[in-house]
């Protein structure tokens, strides 16, 4: 079954809060030169306006295929009346086949533009194409017509389709309105110190057990890293000990040694400056190291710190 047969010349999407339903739509079920007609919310009904998350997919799409043609359409959120009389302006321009994609959008705007469309058409020989995003089955379902069953295409189980549809971790935080910004670190990479490895490994395997997560958290929480652990005051992390001792290249580490293999690029580091590095960037490590063993096909980019904020606002997220 190829999803060719289903693409449209005018599409139509339904543009809520979330884009990247209308970004996969968008790009499987257009023909090469087709029009992408973004209909968004235009903020009369009490809801607020979608319009800017339509211009972000507007320029996500048109990275995509600069040869479609993309209009933005507002209209309202819930009036029946209204929302069909603004279809009716936009079926008017239409002449091809006509898809639409109602994965978003208020549920309003998705039965009164559906039920517009099939009203317009009932009386030619050209029907319009429904689809939708299964988010159970991670499908894209195509609608039926009369004793006609839906079709279904599988997008993380098709290779041709998973790989069509791979998008960056830029791209995808553009589409919500976040852009990259750098952030500069001086944490040692794993791949670069030796031994740094494996103290994720044992740190990953002393809390696998929870004697050793109460003795983690007995050192990390409690002593501030002030001192390195010792087998005295610190029983059960003898192993975390050793691999401290292997990452420095001595029998006996101190705490500016570790500090220097954590942060080599900081001058006069210290050990209470490497708080944040055993709390949380071991995991990241160790997390980034393990998801990169697994071989997974479907795991294309594995990176870690990358830092977004808001274009319009002072939200941020890594």
């Amino acid at each position: 079954m190829d999803i060719s047969n289903y693409q449209v010349d005018h599409l139509l999407l339904l543009v809520g809060g979330n884009p990247l339903p209308n970004a996969v739509a968008g790009q499987l079920l257009t023909a090469p030169t087709a029009t992408i007609w973004l209909l968004h919310s235009d903020g009369a009904d009490g809801e607020p306006s979608t319009k800017k998350t339509a211009e972000n997919l507007e320029q996500f799409l048109r990275q995509k295929n600069e040869t479609w043609t993309i209009h933005l359409e507002p209209i309202p959120s819930s009036d029946n009346i209204r929302i069909e009389n603004c279809l009716k302006k936009i079926i008017c321009q239409i002449k091809g086949r006509i898809g639409l994609h109602y994965t978003g959008g208020t549920k309003s705007m998705s039965v009164h533009v559906y039920r517009a469309l099939e009203k317009a058409f009932a009386n030619t020989q050209l029907r319009p194409m429904f689809s939708y995003l299964d988010p159970r089955q991670l499908a894209l379902r195509i609608d039926g017509y009369g004793t006609e069953s839906s079709k279904s295409f599988f997008l993380i189980k098709d290779e041709k389709l998973r790989r069509k549809l791979q998008v960056t971790p830029d791209a995808l935080a553009g589409l919500h309105d976040y852009q990259r910004v750098t952030q500069n670190t001086n944490w040692a990479k794993p791949e670069e110190t030796p031994g740094l490895l494996e103290l994720c490994q044992e740190i990953s395997h002393l809390n696998s057990t929870s004697g050793g997560n109460e003795a983690w958290k007995k050192w990390v929480y409690r002593e501030q890293h002030k001192v390195l652990p010792t087998p005295s005051q610190n029983p059960g992390l003898e192993g975390v000990t050793a691999a401290l001792n292997q990452l420095c290249g001595v029998d006996s580490a101190t705490a500016d040694m570790v500090a220097a293999k954590l942060l080599p690029s900081k001058a006069n580091a210290r050990l209470t400056n490497c708080q944040d590095w055993f709390r949380s960037q071991w995991l990241e490590e160790y997390a980034l190291w393990s998801v990169r063993q697994t071989g997974n096909p479907f795991i294309h980019l594995s990176e870690k710190g990358l830092n977004y904020k808001g274009k319009n606002s002072g939200d941020d997220f890594q």
